[in-house]
């Protein structure tokens, strides 16, 4: 198959690998985006895997070195920018500069610069959200297994429903949060005891309720995301899909 069809494979090989049980609204995601899949992109590039700010050392204004290449390969670019724009949400870091680009800004200077035309810009946020939550998922498992005792992978559990619901959103596909996030199949019962607690945390801290918002709602109040527990470190508020998600950083 094509590169897009081997991403497919591949994350949907890992969700199975971790899963204890049915995953249906992730499995739903899934489906959708094979559904859906457009035909990639006809320049192949070096594909990053990881494409953010973070992973970027800068001397001068000047890029100087690029890391974390492991999940590196060769295929369709937008798979990357699909990839940054999710990360572009984040409040906090680079975005949150004064003077740092918009999303649109940042895009529309990438087409000039590198010749490739974006397209079907949904599909890519929604595979990346897919890849994201199995990731998120792979890390809740670590936790639950006890291979790690770092809280971050505990909230992942939480961040996987919630992408899910993102990614869904971003294919026009509406599912009511508390069966995406909040039913007991879809995590680990390890993590499922702890899943109550993590929420109330998270509501207290930014004030977002476990529900389905209206487009355009603003959900995410003071305090500011820079007064989150240092292990929340990604607050979301797509307005546009109302959808709201709070993840770790774990890539």
């Amino acid at each position: 198959g094509d590169h897009l069809d081997r991403e497919l494979d591949h994350w949907a090989a890992e969700m199975e690998r971790v899963e204890r049980g049915p995953l249906p609204a992730l499995e739903r995601l899934l489906a959708e985006l094979r559904r859906t899949k457009p035909q990639p992109h006809p320049t192949v590039t070096l594909v990053h895997g990881d494409a953010k700010p973070g992973n970027f050392a800068f001397v001068d204004g000047e890029v100087s070195a690029v890391f974390d290449w492991e999940m590196t390969t060769v295929g369709d670019p937008l798979t990357d920018i699909g990839w940054l724009e999710l990360l572009w949400m984040q409040p906090v870091g680079i975005t949150s500069h004064p003077a740092a680009l918009g999303i649109d800004e940042l895009l529309a200077h990438y087409q000039e610069v590198s010749g490739i035309t974006l397209q079907n810009r949904p599909w890519y946020r929604a595979f990346n959200a897919f890849k994201m939550a199995v990731i998120c998922l792979i890390g809740a498992m670590l936790y639950d297994e006890g291979h790690s005792d770092d809280e971050k992978l505990l909230l992942a559990a939480y961040g996987t429903g919630l992408l899910t619901k993102v990614g869904l959103g971003e294919l026009g596909v509406e599912l009511d949060l508390h069966v995406v996030a909040g039913s007991a199949p879809d995590h680990p019962p390890g993590v499922a005891q702890v899943l109550a607690q993590a929420e109330v945390t998270v509501a207290n801290r930014a004030e977002i309720r476990t529900a389905s918002y209206p487009a355009g709602a603003v959900v995410a109040q003071d305090p500011a995301p820079k007064s989150l527990s240092p292990t929340v470190s990604l607050l979301v508020n797509r307005g546009d899909t109302g959808a709201t998600f709070v993840m770790p950083d774990l890539i």
